[in-house]
């Protein structure tokens, strides 16, 4: 085969290959509830909470999932219910999905308060978004920014620190009054997952 019918080969097999997407955004309602905007179909979504003695998710820690449902082909594009304008509800399966966490019979937990929980959804084209969420002592439920990066040492798996200095995140000794500073008025994006620095509308996209 000459050079040039090769490289007109990788080209087409690179153009039938769906691009990397996943959710463009996802608001937190009360509940909690998700609603997700975006292409492709939902493959997978998890909900984290913190472990050990913690007080904020760690979501790149697989075994803090407490919920999380699957799509019938989650790495199958048009597998599933499309993203765009989907709603989930904490513990709820959507039809055609099946819960992976936790496995039949355990019953899935009930988020405690004062906590900030994690999520995260997939899309079937291999696109993640992930945000918190904080519980109040009334049960209420408000999306929240926790400002970090995370970072994987070796042997040490995960872990959460400080985005401008590199040193250990260190968690605030008053969560509820962290929550209220860092409270989100909007959807989660891809761009603003982290530390968004404008305002926006009540569920709408930065």
């Amino acid at each position: 085969m000459s050079l040039a019918a090769t490289l007109f080969s990788i080209v087409l097999l690179d153009s039938c290959e769906p691009p990397v997407k996943g959710p463009s955004a996802i608001s937190v309602e009360s509940g909690p509830s998700f609603t997700l905007r975006g292409e492709a179909q939902l493959a997978r979504f998890t909900v984290y909470a913190p472990l050990n003695g913690t007080k904020i998710a760690n979501p790149y820690d697989p075994s803090s999932a407490i919920w999380e449902i699957q799509g019938p082909k989650p790495h199958v594009f048009g597998s599933g219910i499309e993203i765009e304008g989907l709603q989930l509800i904490y513990a709820g399966i959507p039809r055609g999905y099946t819960q992976t966490v936790p496995n039949a019979p355990q019953v899935t937990p009930q988020l405690a308060s004062g906590k900030i929980y994690s999520f995260e959804g997939c899309s079937t084209l291999s696109g993640c978004l992930f945000g918190y969420f904080y519980v109040d002592k009334a049960g209420d439920v408000a999306a929240v920014d926790v400002p970090s990066c995370f970072v994987s040492p070796t042997g040490h798996g995960v872990i959460r620190i400080d985005c401008e200095t590199h040193s250990p995140f260190h968690e605030p000794a008053d969560l509820e009054k962290y929550s209220r500073e860092h409270r989100r008025a909007c959807a989660f994006t891809p761009t603003a997952t982290v530390a968004p620095t404008v305002e926006c509308e009540p569920g709408k996209a930065d």
